[in-house]
C-alpha cells in the first residue's frame, strides 16, 4: 500500500474501505472454499485477526 500511495495517495474514504475490501476478499475466498469441499485448515481466521496501522481504530487487537 505504500507503494502505491507514494505514487497515488489515497483519499480517506479509499483508506476506510481498505478494511471491509481485505475483509470481503478473505470471506468470499472461504465460501469458494466450502462450495468447492476444500478444507481451510484455519489460514482465513488467522488472516481476519491480523492487524494493521492502515487500519485506524480497527487496528486494535482483536478483543477474542
Amino acid at each position: 500500500m505504500r507503494g502505491y500511495a507514494a505514487h497515488t495517495p489515497l483519499t480517506g474514504e479509499a483508506l476506510a474501505l481498505l478494511t471491509p475490501l481485505w475483509w470481503a476478499h478473505l470471506l468470499g475466498g472461504a465460501l469458494h472454499h466450502l462450495e468447492w469441499g476444500v478444507r481451510d485448515d484455519g489460514w482465513t481466521a488467522r488472516k481476519l485477526l491480523v492487524r494493521s496501522p492502515l487500519m485506524d481504530e480497527l487496528a486494535a487487537p482483536y478483543p477474542g
